[in-house]
């Protein structure tokens, strides 16, 4: 009985060993005949004639080397094991300079796209702020637009490039300019631009913050001519609204008085701005609107005269922004 039984064993269960036998040996098989080195060589090679060639010749090896990878990835010697190892390296690093490629290159020639295809940068690194500073570029390269949402995402990204600058965050290239300074200015400046329609009061720091800095947009005419429209449409209405809206014949004279004095303050700033983008612009003919508005509102705070306009212009550069 004891033999019969083992008989039945050894018989009932040897397909099934046979069978997980057998299919090992066919994937090593398998395995071994894709191994085919000649096949190898030739695809490497070819990869190795375009990954360091032109734009259109590295887009050719990233195909390639994936091929590669899918073909002779699990190729068991040391050799191949390396070749595939090099090619997923240079992979890796291609991706990440083709996305890095795409934002900036959108930036440069198109920029409504660059909000859309700077988001993989972003999502990889978010306190990274190349692709912030690129994307603010875009937005000034894209200039007022009557599109909200252009606006809106050019004055996230200029506000999320000032916070993480004051967070410390550098880069190699500063994109507006060589020197740090200058590109804070324009950051500043562009973020004013961005918001001028939609919130006046708060283009208006930005401008202030562009004239104050240390680099050359504290010298561009420009800059003074809209941080005068900044406050003008911001503080200085909002303050003659308050003035004219509550000061009538039978109004407090002291209360009016302070409302007046208020908006003359207010009025003198929006002077002095624009007395500074005209004294600091070199072309007369550019100038010439900012000159008119300066007059205008000169006159309409010292009585209806310009007595006194042009020294306050030869001299406005060497006083404190008020």
């Amino acid at each position: 009985m004891e033999n019969a039984m083992t008989s039945f064993f050894s018989v009932r269960f040897l397909p099934k060993v046979f069978a997980i036998a057998a299919f090992a040996f066919f994937t090593v098989a398998a395995a071994n005949a894709q191994c085919d080195t000649d096949a190898e060589a030739a695809l490497y090679n070819k990869f190795l004639e375009k990954f360091k060639g032109s734009a259109d010749e590295q887009k050719a090896a990233s195909q390639i080397g994936k091929d590669y990878v899918a073909k002779f990835g699990t190729c068991p010697s040391d050799n191949e094991k390396k070749i595939t190892d090099y090619i997923q390296k240079w992979l890796a690093k291609y991706e990440a300079a083709l996305i890095d490629y795409n934002c900036a290159n959108a930036a440069d020639k198109t920029p409504a796209q660059a909000f859309d295809l700077c988001q993989p940068l972003v999502a990889k690194d978010p306190e990274n702020l190349r692709p912030w500073l690129l994307m603010t570029l875009a937005g000034a390269k894209n200039g007022r637009t009557a599109d909200p949402k252009l606006n809106e995402n050019a004055l996230k990204a200029a506000k999320r490039s000032l916070d993480l600058i004051a967070d410390g965050k550098t880069v190699d290239n500063w994109i507006f300019s060589k020197q740090k300074d200058d590109a804070v200015g324009a950051i500043n400046y562009y973020a004013g631009i961005f918001a001028l329609e939609s919130s006046p009061a708060d283009a208006a720091k930005y401008f202030l913050a562009a004239a104050r800095s240390p680099g050359s947009y504290s010298k561009e005419p420009a800059v003074y001519d809209a941080l005068a429209r900044g406050i003008y449409n911001s503080d200085y209405k909002a303050a003659a609204t308050e003035y004219n809206s509550k000061c009538t014949a039978t109004s407090a004279a002291s209360e009016c008085d302070a409302l007046y004095a208020k908006a003359g303050q207010v009025l003198d700033r929006v002077i002095d701005a624009y007395a500074r983008a005209v004294a600091l612009s070199k072309d007369p003919t550019a100038v010439s609107a900012t000159r008119s508005n300066l007059t205008e509102l000169y006159k309409l705070r010292h009585n209806n005269t310009d007595a006194g306009l042009d020294k306050l212009i030869a001299d406005v550069l060497t006083k404190p922004i008020p």
